[in-house]
């Protein structure tokens, strides 16, 4: 498997790509195209509105570049550093563009994601988004445990790039 980096073509992405915060991988698998936008949120966005604004930004860019994908499966992933709950603009994807947030698929009340502390009760601040066309590939979603990565836990999904392939 071997993905192309897609270079950002705006000002402000090549700003959020040059910062480490936001990168296209565009991969080639079963007659289809997976693109793969990760993003790294600003600190703290879910609780500081200074970063909310910085944060909502670099949502906005990482949505621009999923919508000039067109109708092939896209997924939007990473640490936003916000909650669903805390960002506009994932709110709006996932009601008014067709994403899905993958942890309901496995869990209607999807657990922590990041714990700042050992004693902290933690808040789901890592997703993996994904488009109509994603979505439907995907097979499962989990929350992998015990990696000895601190503060955040992973998440993964499995898809079958075959379920993605349109005929006719």
């Amino acid at each position: 498997l071997q993905g192309k980096q897609i270079m950002p073509r705006t000002e402000e992405g090549k700003a959020f790509w040059e910062a480490g915060r936001l990168m296209h991988v565009a991969i080639p698998m079963a007659g289809t195209c997976v693109h793969v936008i990760v993003v790294y949120g600003f600190t703290h966005a879910h609780a500081c509105p200074e970063q909310r604004i910085q944060n909502e930004a670099l949502l906005e860019e990482a949505f621009r570049w999923a919508a000039e994908v067109g109708n092939v499966p896209c997924f939007v992933t990473g640490d936003f550093n916000t909650t669903i709950a805390k960002s506009v603009v994932l709110q709006s994807a996932l009601k008014h563009t067709g994403y899905s947030d993958l942890a309901l698929l496995s869990d209607p009340d999807p657990q922590p994601t990041c714990y700042q502390k050992e004693s902290s009760r933690g808040t789901r601040i890592d997703h993996i988004l994904a488009n109509t066309a994603a979505t439907m590939m995907t097979t499962s979603f989990e929350q992998v445990a015990d990696t000895g990565i601190p503060t955040h836990v992973p998440l993964a999904c499995v898809f079958e790039a075959d379920l993605a392939k349109l005929e006719g």
